[in-house]
C-alpha cells in the first residue's frame, strides 16, 4: 500500500511577511482529488499523504475564487518536502468604461475577463454602473480576452495583450435574425430541429418552434456559421452572411434551410474472438474518445447487452463506421451503403485492440474531438466540441486547428488528447488557426468519461 509523502510550506507577500488564511489547494494532476486548507497565523500548512504529481494552488484572503499562485510539483512516496512559496504584489485594477455608438455610457454591461497568459489564471466578471465602468482587479498588464455583452447590443469581444489602467470600448446595436428549417424541399416546416450558431463568444443553441421557426439576436453583421440537427434527417452545416438591416427592428430574414431525409444502419459489434461487446460506442466516421458524463450526444449511440446498434441521421451514400470500447478497442468498417428513409442491416464491427483504445488515467479535459492535419501541415484539426461544454463556451469550434497546448506543439491527435488532459477545473490555454486568423483561449478541464 502506498502511503504518499507529506508537503508542508509557508506562504509570505512580496515583501516577506506571512499571509494568514490564504487558501492553499492541492490536485492530482492525474484523477479527481482535491485537498484544502487555509495557512496558519504564521503563514505555514501542511498535507499528509499526498500523491506524487500535484498541482498546488494559492489564493489571497481578500480574492479566494482567483488564484495567485500555481505550480506543479512532484513528492515521492514517504518523502517530506517544503515549500517557500512568494505571492506576487497584486496588480492595479483595469477600468473598463463602456459607451454605445453615440458615445453615451450603458449601465449594468457584463464585462468578462479571461486571462491569456501563463502567468496569470486570471477569470474575472463585473458589471458597469450607470457610469458605464467595470472594474477589473489585479489585471493591469496582462494579456486579457474581453468579452463585453448587454441586451439589444452586439457582444464585443476585445483582446489586448497589455491590459492599460484604463479602457474605453464601445458597443454597437445588435442585430435579430430570423430563420426557418424545412424538409422535402420546403413543403415540410421542422419542428424540435436543434439549430447551433457558432459566433465569436461561443456556440448557441436554439430549437425551432412547431412552424420550423428560429430567432436569434444580439448578433453582429457580418458571417455566421448554422449547424442544422433533426434526429430524422441529415444534419446541415452552412455559413449565411447577416447584412446591415434595413428596418428600424434591426431583423434580417435568412433563407430556408432545408433538411434531407436519411437513413439508418443496424448491426452489431463484436471482439476478436466473435463475442458480442456491450456497450461499445457507435458512430459516423469517428466515435469521440472523451465524451461528457451523462446521456450520448448526437450521433453516437451504445451497443445493447446483445452487443446491437442502430445509428439514424446517416446520409445517403456510401459511410465510414466506427466503434471504440476503451480497453476493448477499436474498429470500422468502411463503405456501408446508406438509402434515405431506409435501414441497412447485419453490419457487424469488429474490436481491434489498439494504443489509442485504452483508457487513460485522466479525470478531466477538454471535450473535443480531434484529428490529425493533412500531410505536412502543423497542429490538429477540432472535428467535434460537446454541446454545452467549457470547450464550447470557450470559443472553441469545429474545423479550428490546434497549433499549441499551453505553449507546446501537439505530435498528433493522441498527443494533443494527452496534452488537453489535467485536473478538473484547471485551466488549460489552447492557440487556434482559424482560417487566417490566429488565437488564444482559455478553457477549464472538465470531468470526461471514456
Amino acid at each position: 500500500m502506498i502511503t504518499g509523502g507529506t508537503l508542508e510550506g509557508r506562504v509570505v507577500d512580496d515583501r516577506g511577511f506571512p499571509v494568514a488564511s490564504a487558501r492553499v489547494q492541492i490536485t492530482a494532476h492525474n484523477g479527481s482529488s482535491e485537498r484544502s486548507t487555509l495557512t496558519a497565523d504564521d503563514g505555514t500548512f501542511a498535507f499528509a499523504s499526498v500523491h506524487r504529481d500535484l498541482i498546488v494552488t494559492v489564493s489571497r484572503p481578500s480574492n479566494p475564487v482567483e488564484p495567485a499562485y500555481q505550480a506543479r510539483i512532484a513528492v515521492g512516496n514517504d518523502e517530506r518536502k517544503s515549500l517557500d512559496i512568494v505571492l506576487r504584489a497584486e496588480r492595479d485594477p483595469v477600468a473598463v468604461t463602456v459607451q454605445d455608438d453615440r458615445g453615451y455610457p450603458i449601465d449594468a454591461v457584463q464585462v468578462t475577463a479571461i486571462s491569456l497568459s501563463k502567468e496569470s489564471s486570471l477569470r474575472s466578471t463585473s458589471f458597469t454602473g450607470k457610469d458605464g465602468v467595470a472594474s477589473i482587479p489585479d489585471a493591469a498588464g496582462v494579456a486579457i480576452r474581453f468579452e463585453v455583452s448587454a441586451p439589444g447590443y452586439a457582444t464585443l469581444i476585445k483582446i489586448v495583450q497589455e491590459a492599460p489602467k484604463e479602457l474605453k470600448l464601445s458597443l454597437v446595436p445588435g442585430v435579430r435574425v430570423r430563420g426557418r428549417i424545412t424538409a422535402r424541399n420546403g413543403r415540410d416546416r421542422l419542428d424540435d430541429a436543434l439549430v447551433t450558431a457558432y459566433v465569436e463568444s461561443g456556440a448557441r443553441h436554439l430549437r425551432t418552434d412547431k412552424d420550423g421557426n428560429f430567432q436569434m439576436t444580439d448578433l453582429a453583421p457580418g458571417s455566421l456559421k448554422l449547424r442544422v440537427e433533426h434526429k430524422e434527417y441529415v444534419a446541415v452545416e452552412k455559413v449565411v452572411t447577416i447584412g446591415e438591416p434595413n428596418n428600424r427592428e434591426r431583423i434580417v430574414e435568412l433563407d430556408p434551410i432545408n433538411l434531407d431525409d436519411a437513413g439508418s444502419v443496424e448491426g452489431e459489434v463484436i471482439d476478436e474472438r466473435g463475442d458480442p461487446v456491450v456497450g461499445a460506442r457507435v458512430a459516423k466516421d469517428a466515435v469521440p474518445t472523451w465524451l461528457p458524463v451523462g446521456p450520448l450526444p448526437p450521433g453516437v449511440v451504445a451497443t445493447n447487452a446483445r452487443g446491437e446498434f442502430e445509428l439514424g441521421g446517416l446520409p445517403e451514400g456510401r459511410v465510414t463506421l466506427e466503434a471504440l470500447l476503451p480497453d476493448q478497442g477499436r474498429g470500422k468498417v468502411h463503405g456501408v451503403e446508406v438509402l434515405s428513409n431506409r435501414t441497412t442491416r447485419r453490419i457487424r464491427i469488429t474490436l481491434h485492440k489498439t494504443e489509442d483504445s485504452r483508457s487513460s488515467e485522466a479525470g478531466a479535459g477538454l471535450l473535443v474531438t480531434l484529428r490529425d492535419a493533412t500531410a505536412g501541415a502543423s497542429g490538429v484539426v477540432v472535428r467535434t466540441v460537446a454541446a454545452g461544454s467549457t470547450a464550447e463556451r470557450a470559443g472553441i469550434m469545429p474545423g479550428d486547428v490546434i497549433v499549441r497546448i499551453d505553449g507546446v506543439v501537439p505530435s498528433s491527435a493522441g498527443d494533443a488528447q494527452r496534452k488537453l488532459a489535467g485536473p478538473e477545473n484547471h485551466d488549460v490555454l489552447v492557440e487556434l488557426q482559424r482560417g487566417k486568423q490566429t488565437l488564444t483561449l482559455r478553457a477549464a478541464r472538465e470531468r470526461i468519461r471514456q
